[in-house]
């Protein structure tokens, strides 16, 4: 709903209600801050509270928070122009294990082990708008399309039209 603000007041204040790291629903609620805070420009702080939830993520084991927290810091990631999203070519040795691509992979990777196919498809379309923004538009459509027959399957319409409208 694009009430970054807003969010991010209400997501500082159920993260400050919480007792110590144990809360269930933590790892995902810094996602969801590093999304509110990438909506307002702020990637730095964007990029700390994605790390903060995949850590989170990583220490509960949770498959579905770990591949949420990829996604959100593959997203800050690909919309920092300071992260060096572009420096390495995905799956080159290069390529560092927070690039923009290697977020998105592991979070797609996660979420198709779990069989969460709507999340799988979201991570994907985010990717392909990042490939869409870097010019790739062979990967671009490639991801795009693999969201919306997963989308489609679901019968997710909505997500579908916001797919559409990302890569065109």
């Amino acid at each position: 709903m694009e009430k970054f603000p807003q969010a991010e007041t209400e997501l500082l204040e159920a993260i400050s209600l919480t007792d110590g790291t144990h809360f269930c629903a933590l790892s995902a609620t810094y996602s969801f801050l590093s999304e509110a805070r990438l909506g307002l420009g702020r990637f730095g702080e964007a990029r700390e509270a994605a790390r903060r939830g995949l850590a989170l993520a990583q220490e509960s084991e949770n498959d579905l928070d770990l591949g949420t927290a990829w996604r959100a810091l593959g997203r800050v990631n690909a919309a920092d122009p300071l992260a060096g999203a572009d420096a390495a070519k995905p799956g080159s040795a290069n390529e560092s294990p927070e690039s923009a691509d290697a977020c998105f992979e592991s979070s797609v990777r996660i979420f198709r082990k779990i069989g969460a196919a709507g999340d799988e498809a979201a991570t994907l379309r985010y990717w392909a708008e990042f490939e869409h923004r870097r010019g790739r538009e062979e990967d671009a459509r490639s991801k795009a399309n693999s969201a919306l027959e997963i989308f489609r399957r679901l019968g997710a319409s909505a997500e579908i039209a916001r797919t559409e409208a990302a890569v065109s």
